[in-house]
């Protein structure tokens, strides 16, 4: 149930499901098709994760892009400027701080973004099928809460 911006579960049923085991296939299985999609592209897992960040914020500095990956700068920009090699990513400077430097998505990479979103949620979709609406309803609203509280 959603009540003022919180989700709020009947029994803790979802909690409990999505506790431990469950929780860990889950990222497993997101992770796995992340790995999959990025080799079917000739990127690395961490190109796929610059590409879908970029999708969700639309333009970062490359501080502010290092610290959501949790990678560092140094390792950033080598595959910074393999993406921009590839035509899936420009660089834009600050024009009132010089050595900050943005990074966002080319028309092409929006177009491989919009992609490789669409294999996930088509692969999330077929790995859902399974649950009833009300549990698919669930658990939406309960990744939602998380989604909120991790950014």
């Amino acid at each position: 149930m959603y009540i003022n911006g919180n989700v709020h579960l009947q029994n803790n049923t979802m909690i409990e499901h999505l506790s431990g085991h469950a929780v860990s296939s889950l990222l497993t299985h997101v992770a796995l098709l992340k790995l999959a999609v990025a080799n079917h592209l000739s990127l690395n897992l961490r190109e796929v994760l610059i590409i879908g960040v970029l999708l969700i914020q639309s333009e970062l500095s490359f501080a502010d892009l290092a610290r959501r990956l949790s990678i560092p700068k140094s390792s950033l920009t080598g595959l910074v400027d393999n993406l921009f090699r590839k035509g899936l990513v420009e660089r834009r400077q600050d024009q009132t701080n010089r050595r900050r430097w943005f990074v966002f998505l080319t028309r092409s990479g929006q177009q491989l973004a919009q992609d490789l979103h669409l294999r996930e949620s088509e692969a999330l979709e077929t790995a859902f099928g399974g649950l009833t609406s009300h549990a698919r309803e669930e658990l939406r609203l309960a990744l939602h809460a998380l989604e909120q509280q991790l950014r």
